[in-house]
């Protein structure tokens, strides 16, 4: 289980933080290639923000090469 955290006193903003956090789980090995990315809802109620937020992190994450989204299966 991906567990995000964010601090809301953080003078960085939340989407940053927690794409921050993914891409440092990758870095660190925590999660491998292949390996499926909690869903949107899942990822959501965990960081304890909207879906939207999360949406947004995966898409930035997505451009950026770091993960690869699959229409009806997730993102990995």
């Amino acid at each position: 289980m991906v567990s995000l955290q964010v601090n809301r006193d953080s003078g960085v903003p939340i989407n940053t933080q927690l794409a921050w956090q993914l891409r440092s789980m990758i870095e660190r090995g925590e999660l491998q290639p292949g390996d499926q990315l909690p869903s949107l809802r899942v990822a959501a109620a965990a960081a304890g923000v909207n879906l939207g937020t999360i949406r947004a992190v995966y898409s930035k994450l997505e451009a950026a090469g770091v993960v690869k989204s699959e229409q009806g299966k997730g993102t990995f």
